[in-house]
């Protein structure tokens, strides 16, 4: 499968944009949340990766291995427990994931 790339734009000038990037040849899915560079990144387990970049800033998340249930799942789980820090992730909704929970649901 082809590597499909998607993205949405700030709804005001202080909100970040989301891209989304799937490489079916290795089920790998690149959430992006931040133009920023990315300094490091650390495993939160579960084949999740989070990019850091200057400081604490959350960049971007890397879920591999991905089926059709775990991508909902993985989803919800990048939602509810970092839309406070990466309010860029309440845009997920636009992609075609409706049935993940908001922050303020989870």
């Amino acid at each position: 499968m082809p590597r499909i790339s998607a993205m949405t734009t700030p709804h005001d000038a202080g909100a970040a944009g989301l891209a989304l990037e799937f490489d079916g040849t290795g089920s790998a899915l690149y959430v992006r949340v931040s133009s920023d560079a990315v300094e490091r990144t650390e495993s939160i387990g579960d084949d999740i990766l989070v990019d850091f970049g200057e400081g604490a800033a959350i960049v971007g998340f890397e879920i591999v291995g991905l089926t059709g249930a775990r991508l909902a799942s993985v989803l919800a789980r990048l939602r509810s427990e970092y839309a406070r820090r990466v309010p860029a992730l309440e845009q997920l909704a636009l992609f075609g994931f409706p049935d993940v929970p908001t922050a303020a649901g989870a």
